[in-house]
């Protein structure tokens, strides 16, 4: 083994010379098994000194450094998950997807965005369903993704052969699926990382009834175990068929008629598309088989109430004569969603698209056509409306109609009688404030003139005529105010 390590050092890591290898292994690194326990800067320390020994310094170039670092964290990963750690597996090949694969954890970092939190619209199994995902995206602090911790087995399987070339077996696909998968549920590392998955656990079921589940592993903050909690509380084969018969109305039930603006066509498809995920979850947790394409087509076609409309309609019948949309989801939404007219708002049209009523809206029904229907014209809470025929509804909708119609009309005559009398009020005493004002004005006019012009006979009796207009300006207002006296 000794000499195989020798070998190794100066052929793969290139110190090349007998003094250089014997300068490293008195630094302790000595053996493929001590290769584990040094990190880079213990590496950097050894290598630092061996350059500056005071009676025999040796020289040990940067790229023979590199590959002492690459190799040493190789060696770390192969130890953590139990793999042999020998020439072979630190080959120069190797050695190199190994420094590609610890550059990628070097740079790696952290998605910004929150776990996606348990809300009415995003339930638990959704929330389940892509936390791997999430877990995969974020490393522990043995930089292994925290997915880890949650995948099926807690014991790692066997390990398969190296792949040529590769530090890692053929079945994992690369380095970090083969830590993943291997990385045990011990040792160095595991708590830390096991605290950070119950975090975000604790994180995405805040405020929702899901977060019982992980009160009794709250102390111990045991991420694992609360996982399986939520799946064992919430994934059960109730739950999936539950969530298949959702799925299954969703896609049977559910009608589009191009009636309501909110609810389009696309948002329609996007319906159909996630009742379709929904129903491949489940198939993979439960005995589910999923409908094929032919089938969504068909429940798709069949969910669209639109004769009304040439142009839906006339590409459904395109659809149903060419095999390549016939049988292919995604050709034939696409399809259908390119035809569709654009929503336009019409605020005389009842939302009514998203499920069948006992009657339409459209109907061009009188109150004599609805006469065998029995209504009374009152309140009806949501309990009583609900059991109302279609007819009933119609009626009452009638009356109401009639009724408000009547009211609104004499409201606004009288509105607009007392609006004219005011407006007409108004006008008057704007009138009179005007004329009043430009007499004030020329008065002080008169006056001051009078005063600078004492001596000008032309002046004063042209003011003593405007005076004269004055007063009997003022005798009329004396007057006709002794005259609104006594009437009144």
């Amino acid at each position: 083994m000794a000499a195989a390590y020798n070998t190794y050092l100066r052929s793969t890591i290139n110190l090349a010379t007998n003094p250089r290898i014997n300068a490293i292994k008195d630094g302790g690194l000595d053996s493929f098994n001590s290769m584990s326990d040094f990190e880079d800067e213990d590496v950097k320390t050894l290598v630092s000194g061996v350059r500056k020994d005071a009676t025999n310094p040796i020289s040990v170039n940067a790229i023979m450094e590199k590959k002492l670092k690459v190799a040493c964290f190789g060696a770390r990963l192969y130890t953590m998950i139990s793999r042999t750690v020998d020439q072979s597996s630190l080959g120069a090949t190797r050695l190199r997807e190994i420094e590609d694969h610890k550059k990628i954890v070097k740079d790696h970092k952290d998605p910004t965005d929150d776990i996606a939190k348990v809300t009415k619209t995003h339930s638990i199994d959704k929330a389940l369903d892509t936390l791997p995902n999430f877990l995969r995206s974020k490393l522990g602090v043995r930089g292994v993704a925290l997915s880890y911790v949650i995948r099926d087995e807690s014991i790692p399987p066997a390990l398969e052969p190296l792949m040529a070339g590769r530090p890692y077996a053929e079945v994992s696909g690369s380095l970090m699926n083969e830590l993943i998968v291997h990385t045990p549920h011990t040792g160095a590392g595991w708590d830390e990382d096991n605290a950070t998955v119950f975090a975000l656990l604790q994180e995405m079921v805040r405020d929702s009834p899901m977060a019982s589940s992980l009160k009794r592993h709250q102390r111990s903050r045991d991420g694992r175990s609360s996982y399986l909690s939520l799946v064992q509380h919430n994934l059960g084969s109730a739950q999936w068929d539950r969530i298949i018969l959702k799925a299954e109305e969703v896609q049977s039930t559910r009608v589009w008629n191009g009636k309501n603006q909110r609810y389009s066509l696309r948002r329609h498809v996007d319906m159909h598309r996630d009742a379709y995920n929904d129903m491949t979850r489940a198939s993979e947790n439960v005995g589910y088989e999923v409908p094929n394409e032919r089938t969504r087509v068909t429940r798709l076609l069949r969910s669209i109430h639109s004769n009304h409309m040439a142009s839906v309609a006339a590409a459904k019948t395109t659809i149903e004569a060419t095999p390549a949309k016939r049988d292919d989801f995604e050709s034939a939404a696409d399809f259908l969603i390119l035809n569709a007219p654009s929503n336009r708002s019409n605020q005389n049209e009842q939302r009514i698209a998203m499920v069948d009523h006992d009657y339409d809206d459209g109907d061009t029904k009188t109150l004599d056509d609805l006469s065998h229907a029995k209504v009374e014209d009152r309140f009806y809470t949501q309990k009583e409306y609900k059991t109302l025929s279609g007819d009933q509804k119609c009626k009452l909708k009638l009356l109401r109609e009639k009724r408000d119609g009547k009211g609104s009309k004499g409201k606004r005559s009288r509105g607009k009688d007392k609006s004219s009398t005011r407006n007409s009020s108004s006008k008057k005493f704007k009138k009179l404030q005007g004329e009043n004002k430009t007499l004030k004005q020329r008065i002080s006019a008169l006056e001051s003139k009078v005063n600078d012009d004492d001596d000008d006979t032309d002046d004063e009796s042209t003011a003593s005529e405007e005076r004269e207009k004055v007063v009997s300006f003022n005798q009329r207002s004396e007057k006709s105010n002794k005259k609104k006296k006594s009437k009144k």
